[in-house]
């Protein structure tokens, strides 16, 4: 289970982070306010890869060297 997310410096995104909830998260913000950018961070998270870009080096901010996304996850042990 996902307990903390940081993305920094990816797309429109300068840092934020999120601890989610272990029920209901809802994201809520203007257009273009990097919602849809923090889910693509969830994304590259679990993945490797954007579902948006084919290159990586296109979700880096203007003028920056790179993005970050960083994850704390709690593993769930079934049985």
């Amino acid at each position: 289970m996902l307990e903390e997310i940081q993305v920094s410096e990816l797309r429109n995104i300068g840092n934020a982070k999120l601890s989610p909830s272990n029920s209901l998260n809802v994201l809520l913000g203007e257009n273009g306010s990097g919602k849809s950018s923090f889910l693509e961070g969830i994304h590259i998270l679990s993945t490797g890869r954007s579902f948006r870009s084919m290159e990586l080096k296109n979700l880096i901010q203007f003028e920056k060297s790179g993005f970050l996304v960083r994850g704390k996850v709690n593993p769930v042990l079934s049985g």
